[in-house]
């Protein structure tokens, strides 16, 4: 979280971020299920407001990456 907190301004990729932190992909993943949780850690009032800022930075919804994260990550377990 803190890793998020101070760069949240620069692009990065889940599989990046999930190597910082000693975690393979499909188990971040896992974790970070929850975009709401951390929506609210990070400062977010809502998940509404926090996907409606996800969207305009990364240009697709959290559900959307959520999912294409997941179909890779089982692509990975195949």
């Amino acid at each position: 979280m803190q890793w998020i907190r101070e760069n949240y301004r620069e692009p990065f990729r889940v599989d990046d971020v999930a190597e910082l932190i000693g975690m393979s992909t499909s188990a971040f993943y896992r974790n970070f299920q929850g975009f709401a949780y951390f929506g609210y850690r990070v400062g977010y009032d809502s998940p509404s407001q926090f996907s409606r800022e996800y969207r305009r930075l990364f240009g697709a919804p959290p559900s959307q990456d959520a999912m294409l994260l997941s179909a890779r990550t089982a692509g990975e377990r195949e």
